[in-house]
């Protein structure tokens, strides 16, 4: 039976803690703007982009390079059903010269991040000094603004690399390559693939990852749910986007599982999958609440028989309308929408209850704990 990502409004007539947060004026270290704004940042999951080795002369180019970049960015799923989650902000960095640095033939520029190819000896691993993009980011966006941070480095040749902050060339299949490592930093998946090391393969224990296991037994592995009862444990067909369990992940050969033949954190230019997908959805979820706003304010509401009083819920929508808010009048469902008007109650205490679903099919199980 599917379950449902779900969230609770302020339940009326109880009462509550209300939290104001407060943020200073920061001084702008570079210029900063929103292109992509779908509500408040602190209801969103951020993405800040900074630019490097574009001079000021090259800064409509580096607009269309970001501008491109989230446009192919917001193609992909889960991003695409759920875009109206995310706000994406361009921090104006400009740099001296053009370019990036290429160690293996003796070209250096002077950039503001000091983005280099050739980094550790790996042709199509791109450096940036992470240092310089962390104070960048500091001083130009809150904290709330920069969830996810990329940098775009202004060379056509194909490179890029992970972690804190994912750095991408101009050129259109590296995108493939930051959604790879978008699954290790935001959605905590674990690389799909084998040996041979490096990195060294560890099978001695279970992996904390949504996305690989070293359990055999069926009811014991961790996308349980995504199996078909038909399907065999373990898996040995080859069939892209069916879930089961097939041996090889986390950098062994043998010992660990992962859930699909191969996902795009097994091979670039595959799709997530169900098991990742889901697991990058509860993760947006981690940051994003599917309510924006709650009417009226007050949780302890007093009316007399005769009176009426209106309800409201301001919820996030995604993009195939999955989230839906259901009204209870003490525990009994009353009607769904985004508003609910109570008349004629009797004598005495009365609770309502609002409850947001998003009953993505995307989602088959729900966990506290992401």
């Amino acid at each position: 039976m599917k379950t449902h990502l779900k969230a609770y409004a302020s339940r009326w007539s109880l009462s509550a803690i209300l939290l104001f947060l407060c943020f200073p004026q920061i001084a702008l270290a570079e210029p900063v703007e929103t292109i992509i704004n779908n509500g408040d940042a602190a209801n969103r999951v951020d993405i800040a982009i900074l630019g490097d080795g574009y001079t000021a002369a090259e800064m409509q180019k580096y607009k269309n390079d970001v501008q491109a970049l989230m446009t192919r960015f917001f193609d992909n799923e889960p991003f695409r059903e759920y875009r109206n989650f995310f706000n994406v902000h361009r921090i104006d960095v400009v740099s001296s010269q053009s370019g990036a640095d290429h160690p293996e033939r003796s070209f250096f520029v002077n950039t503001a991040l000091d983005a280099t190819y050739n980094c550790q000896g790996s042709q199509r691993l791109i450096c940036v000094n992470i240092t310089k993009a962390n104070i960048i980011l500091g001083n130009s966006v809150s904290f709330s603004q920069r969830d996810i941070a990329f940098v775009i480095v202004n060379d056509p040749e194909y490179g890029g690399s992970g972690g804190s902050i994912a750095v991408t060339s101009t050129h259109l299949e590296v995108l493939e390559l930051i959604l790879h490592e978008l699954g290790h930093s935001f959605g905590l998946l674990a690389d799909e693939y084998g040996g041979p090391p490096p990195p060294v393969c560890n099978n001695t224990f279970e992996p904390s990852a949504a996305n690989a296991t070293k359990a055999t037994e069926r009811s014991l592995i961790k996308w349980n749910h995504w199996i078909d009862a038909s399907t065999p444990i373990p898996t040995l067909s080859a069939f892209d986007g069916v879930p089961g369990l097939y041996q090889g992940a986390v950098y062994c050969d043998a010992g660990l599982f992962r859930p699909t033949f191969g996902s795009r954190m097994r091979f670039l230019g595959r799709p997530y999958e169900q098991i990742n997908t889901e697991q990058l959805i509860r993760r947006i979820y981690n940051v994003v609440s599917p309510i924006d706003a709650s009417q009226p304010a007050a949780t302890d509401i007093t009316l007399t028989t005769a009176q009426s009083q209106s309800f409201s819920i301001t919820p996030l929508i995604t993009l195939s309308g999955t989230i839906k808010v259901d009204w209870f009048l003490d525990g009994v469902f009353q009607s769904t929408g985004t508003g609910f008007t109570v008349n004629n109650l009797t004598s005495g205490a009365h609770v309502i209850d609002a409850v947001v679903k998003d009953s993505t099919a995307q989602v088959r199980k729900d966990t506290e704990t992401y």
